[in-house]
């Protein structure tokens, strides 16, 4: 099937998050209706631009997903498969205490890849204990649960269970109060999501994160809050 903008549905959805684990933001409009919108189509020829098809070759940057741009998706090369964004920075000191060690985790995590690509497993990744499902929410459960004092939401299987839990311990900011050891989540349709954790705060408008499943590896991404569905903040500044 060939995606391009306009279409809608399931298909859509998939993609959706096959950008999300890519390291884009996407219109909240766009994933709640499975809508292949402008945002959609700029990430993909964004991605287009930065990467190969699985015979080397660069993809035709033409914002629409045929056979050889969703292969690459989902198992990404190219000359952009940097483990860390452009810009991207962290200073574990300057964090608060309480987090410190949930952020020292993640940052030393990166690198971490699946093997082989698309698999959800692999010795590399094998402390997040997967078990072959996508992983994104076992990464930042298993950073948390490695710090002092352990997981306060304990180990989740899922963006959606992570946000479950904090909107039953009001644990949730507005996107503007986003701060390292705070966890990004963008949800989309049908409880499928991906999340990934706050390190550093460049600006209101950018943040520094660590995420799992992130291009079948832990790559450090720079995102939007505004881009988050919804920022939940595990452990309270007290």
């Amino acid at each position: 099937m060939i995606l391009r903008f306009g279409l809608s549905g399931e298909p859509i959805g998939n993609l959706h998050q096959l950008l999300l684990e890519n390291g884009y933001s996407l219109e909240a409009s766009e994933l709640t209706s499975q809508s292949f919108g402008s945002s959609t189509k700029a990430a993909v020829e964004d991605f287009q631009n930065r990467h190969v098809d699985e015979s080397g070759h660069r993809l035709l940057a033409d914002g629409i997903v045929g056979p050889k741009t969703l292969v690459s998706l989902k198992a990404p090369a190219g000359p952009s498969s940097s483990f860390i964004a452009s810009g991207w920075k962290c200073e574990p000191s300057s964090v608060r205490e309480a987090v410190r060690g949930v952020v020292s985790s993640a940052v030393a995590d990166i690198g971490r890849r699946e093997q082989p690509d698309g698999s959800n497993s692999g010795p590399e990744i094998a402390k997040f204990n997967p078990g072959g499902q996508p992983w994104c929410a076992y990464a930042v459960s298993t950073w948390y649960a490695e710090a002092s004092g352990g997981s306060p939401f304990g180990r989740k299987a899922s963006a959606w269970k992570i946000r479950e839990w904090a909107l039953g311990h009001n644990a949730t900011v507005v996107p503007e109060q986003a701060e390292p050891g705070d966890l990004w989540l963008a949800i989309r349709s049908g409880g499928h999501g991906h999340v990934e954790l706050i390190v550093h705060r460049f600006s209101a408008t950018e943040l520094a994160c660590v995420g799992g499943n992130v291009g079948n590896a832990v790559r450090g991404t720079i995102r939007s809050p505004q881009s988050a569905t919804i920022i939940v903040r595990p452990i309270p500044i007290s």
